[in-house]
C-alpha cells in the first residue's frame, strides 16, 4: 500500500510541472496579441492591461487591436486602455470610434477606458502630512 501511494504521489508531483506556464512580459504579450486565436488575443490584450502604465508603450497596438475583427477582442483592448488609464491618451479618438461599434459590451469597454483616460492623476501627497502624522 505505501508503495502505491509513493508511486501515485510522484505520479502528481511530476505531472503538476508540466502545466503550461505562461509568460507575463511585455514581448511575450505583444507576440500574443498577433496570434490567430482571438481567445488568445484577448488573454494578451487583459493581460496587457494588467501592467498599467508600464504598458504605455503598446498604447498604439492596444489601439490597433480595438479594430480586431472579434468582438471581444476589442472589448479586451478597451479596458486594458483604461488601466493604462491617462498614459493611453492618443488612444482617445479611436475609443470615441469604438463608441458606434456594433456589439454593446465593446461601446461599455469604451466609455469606461474614456472616463479612465480622463480621470486627472491622484496628486502626490509629497510633503503633506496624514491625519495620523499631524502633530496635536
Amino acid at each position: 500500500m505505501k508503495k502505491l501511494l509513493l508511486i501515485g504521489l510522484t505520479v502528481l508531483l511530476v505531472g503538476c510541472g508540466k502545466g503550461t506556464k505562461q509568460e507575463y512580459s511585455l514581448p511575450n504579450l505583444l507576440e500574443k496579441l498577433k496570434d490567430p486565436d482571438p481567445k488568445i488575443r484577448y488573454w494578451a490584450a487583459k493581460h496587457l492591461g494588467h501592467q498599467g502604465s508600464k504598458a504605455a508603450d503598446v498604447v498604439p497596438t492596444l489601439t490597433e487591436a480595438l479594430k480586431d475583427q472579434d468582438k471581444l477582442v476589442r472589448m479586451g483592448a478597451a479596458y486594458a486602455l483604461a488601466e493604462i488609464g491617462p498614459d493611453a491618451k492618443p488612444a482617445v479618438p479611436a475609443l470615441q470610434n469604438a463608441l458606434k461599434d456594433n456589439d454593446a459590451k465593446v461601446r461599455k469597454g469604451a466609455d469606461y477606458a474614456l472616463k479612465q483616460i480622463r480621470k486627472p492623476r491622484p496628486k502626490s501627497p509629497k510633503g503633506r502630512m496624514s491625519a495620523k502624522s499631524k502633530p496635536k
